[in-house]
């Protein structure tokens, strides 16, 4: 059975087994036409004389309804006017019979019509045989009270049974009454299923292990396993997420993360650092090409004269270099030993072009040897 535990902020049943009602009431509706001249003072349910007539009514009537079976109590609905004609009966025969009865005792005045449920208690199960067999005895006793100058006709109708009703009275006071749905079973059994049940039409289905519990105000939920370790993205308990395994993946993507982007920025700042030494480096070259010396060597006597000989190149430090096109000369470059010597006539000192050499008796006081300087070049590999 479905245990439900009252007492803690709702109402929770641990288990998915319907409910399965006892003994129920179910009712007959009658109506009946007695021959007593209608008050005025009926209308109000609250007057003495209301009260007096249904104490009346009930004394008279309960001896009679106690012999149907399954008979439970009698219950007054209401008291309203009734012609002295009218009849229940169907049959013209019985209709001209009422009519003369009552124009015979009560021709000018109305009648009572009394509205009253029989209450028959039923076992679940077999409740509609039970149901049939109270319902044609509460007609039997209706039709022999009618010939008697009390009781001129009546209705007897049977009323469906409230299987909706039945699961809230079973279920009164748990307050988890509104969450059950009755089911009738091919043997007449009547259940009431909550969608922890399997076989409702809307069943919950609570996965890995998960129990279907109701609460109080809240309804059929799912309470999973293990809560303190996994996370559940479904309100089912699908899609489970263990807490341990997660928090490790995050750790090793951090880390992964953390080390990518640290590659990424020394990737970034080695790559500008290459960048910026090479791009110096090209400065510069250009800035030392742009600045090439042109080193014009001078001899230290006329030539011809002792101490100078004619053609020779003169070393620096024999000789102080002249600088063409710079302001600033180099004293760390060495002319080179093996130079081919030219004598060189410039008409214009601009030109570095070799011109024939000079008879032996031209008196010029130096030579005109030249050599240009230019920055060694180097790849960037050598680099």
């Amino acid at each position: 059975m479905c245990i439900c535990l009252l007492g803690f902020s709702g109402a929770m049943c641990e288990t998915a087994v319907p409910v399965v009602p006892g003994a129920f009431n179910q009712t007959v509706v009658i109506d009946v036409v007695v021959g007593e001249n209608y008050d005025e003072a009926y209308d109000n349910p609250t007057s003495d004389e209301y009260k007096g007539f249904v104490n009346r009514f009930v004394t008279k009537m309960r001896p009679k309804y106690e012999g149907v079976p399954h008979f439970k109590y009698l219950n007054v609905t209401g008291l309203s006017r009734a012609d002295p004609a009218s009849t229940f009966d169907r049959t013209a025969l019985e209709i001209r019979e009422a009519k003369a009865a009552a124009f015979h005792f009560k021709a000018s005045t109305d009648n009572v019509k009394v509205s009253h449920d029989v209450v028959l208690e039923v076992n679940n199960g077999n409740q509609a045989e039970q149901y049939q067999e109270g319902f044609k005895k509460v007609k039997e006793i209706l039709e022999d009270l009618k010939g008697s100058n009390d009781i001129t006709g009546f209705t007897a109708t049977e009323k469906d049974l409230d299987m909706k009703g039945l699961c809230e009275n079973a279920l009164r006071g748990s307050g988890i009454a509104e969450y059950f749905s009755p089911y009738q079973l091919k043997n007449d059994t009547i259940v009431c299923r909550s969608r922890c049940d399997r076989e409702h039409l809307e069943t919950i289905q609570c996965h890995n292990g998960g129990i279907c519990n109701i609460y109080k105000a809240l309804g059929e939920i799912c309470i999973c396993r293990n809560v303190n370790d996994t996370w559940y993205l479904g309100e089912d308990c699908n899609f489970p997420i263990q807490k341990v395994a997660f928090y490790a993946g995050l750790s090793v993507t951090l880390a992964v993360l953390l080390v990518a982007v640290v590659t990424l920025v020394a990737y970034a700042v080695v790559s500008k650092h290459k960048h910026t030494k090479k791009k110096d480096m090209k400065q510069k070259l250009v800035n030392q090409w742009l600045d090439d010396d042109y080193e014009w060597t001078r001899a230290a006597s006329p030539i011809g004269q002792h101490g100078a000989k004619n053609g020779s190149i003169m070393h620096r430090n024999q000789q102080t270099p002249f600088t063409y096109g710079s302001n600033r000369s180099n004293p760390t470059e060495r002319m080179p030993q093996n130079q081919h010597r030219q004598d060189s006539f410039f008409p214009n000192p601009g030109y570095a072009e070799p011109a024939i050499s000079p008879p032996p008796n031209m008196d010029f006081w130096f030579n005109l040897p030249m050599r240009t300087v230019r920055p060694e070049t180097r790849g960037s590999w050598d680099v």
